[in-house]
């Protein structure tokens, strides 16, 4: 494999060409990157994977390089964020050579084209372990969508579908087929920028919903000091998904408490939804912010409903 200085300039050093290239002063290749100063505020997030925890070590290099990026975006789309430019450190077993990287940066490149950033630097060294930190940057264009806004009464919502990536771990763990769907929801995350652009203005709490929906509506709650009524039927699912016709507690466990969905659950007053193109984006209510402090969730005929799990635990 390369030497680091030849590893970087080789795969990683081609990707700083993407995003508005006026937006820094220097990128790669000194001791540190130099951002011209903006009138809008930065958003900064970081966010670390770790081979055999956050991702499976058989995976294709393009897939790790995806969730990687694109989970650490999510959390500038939850924000209300535009994307601006981005840093990688990369820790590097001794089995990955120079065709692995090629694939890695190839995706890398791709998503930085696609969302308009720039790599403008980070650090690459050998470990045991494959490791991949993400800091992400971007500029935010009206007030930030927080965890602290959220009122009784509010609206909770959540784009796209649940539970896909969830279900796709396990099936993978099992050694079972997975549909192909699922599988993209777990190798190819999209973070929500489509619809954090039409709600910045309009959604009172946002979370990007990476350790599943109860435990990150409990983040949202606790910061808002609030409470929630989730109801579990409400849930938005795939045809992938129910095609494995679960027992409703089963597909509860996955879609409320799997993890790795990178959608958005979002709070909205009640008039302030009926403002949205809800016919143009995927949108879905799936209960109502309260004065307690709990989150209480319901099965299809409304009774409450404990779940063996609630959410993904980093440690």
């Amino acid at each position: 494999m390369s030497n680091e200085f030849e590893t970087i300039s080789k795969f990683f050093k081609p990707i700083e060409k993407y995003g508005d290239q006026k937006q820094f002063i220097v990128g790669q290749g000194d001791d540190c990157a130099v951002i011209r100063p903006s009138t809008y505020p930065l958003a900064i997030s970081i966010d670390t994977q770790v081979e055999s925890i956050h991702f499976f070590s058989d995976m294709e290099p393009g897939a790790i390089a995806h969730r990687g990026l694109c989970s650490a975006l999510s959390d500038l789309a939850a924000m209300g964020a535009e994307p601006a430019f981005f840093t990688l450190a990369l820790s590097i077993p001794k089995h990955i050579n120079d065709t692995w990287l090629a694939a890695y940066s190839r995706q890398l490149a791709n998503l930085a084209n696609q969302y308009g950033i720039s790599l403008i630097g980070g650090d690459t060294t050998s470990s045991p372990t494959l490791v991949q930190t993400f800091q992400v940057h971007g500029y935010l264009y009206q007030k930030p969508l927080t965890r602290s806004e959220a009122k009784p009464g509010d609206l909770i919502v959540v784009t796209g579908t649940l539970g896909d990536a969830a279900l796709a771990v396990k099936k993978i763990s099992e050694q079972q087929e997975v549909h192909p769907d699922l599988l993209s929801a777990y190798n190819a995350p999209l973070p929500r920028f489509d619809i954090s652009r039409i709600i910045a203005n309009k959604a009172s709490a946002c979370i990007d919903i990476s350790d599943g929906l109860i435990a990150d509506l409990g983040h949202i709650c606790e910061q808002s000091q609030c409470g929630a009524n989730l109801y579990l039927d409400q849930l938005p699912l795939s045809a992938a998904f129910k095609n494995e016709k679960m027992t409703s507690n089963l597909s509860y466990q996955f879609s409320a408490a799997g993890g790795d969905d990178y959608q958005l659950c979002f709070t909205i007053a009640e008039a302030e939804w009926e403002t949205l193109p809800k016919q143009a984006i995927p949108l879905t209510v799936v209960g109502q912010i309260t004065s307690d402090t709990q989150v209480n969730c319901y099965d299809k005929y409304g009774n409450p409903i404990q779940l063996q799990q609630t959410g993904f635990q980093h440690r």
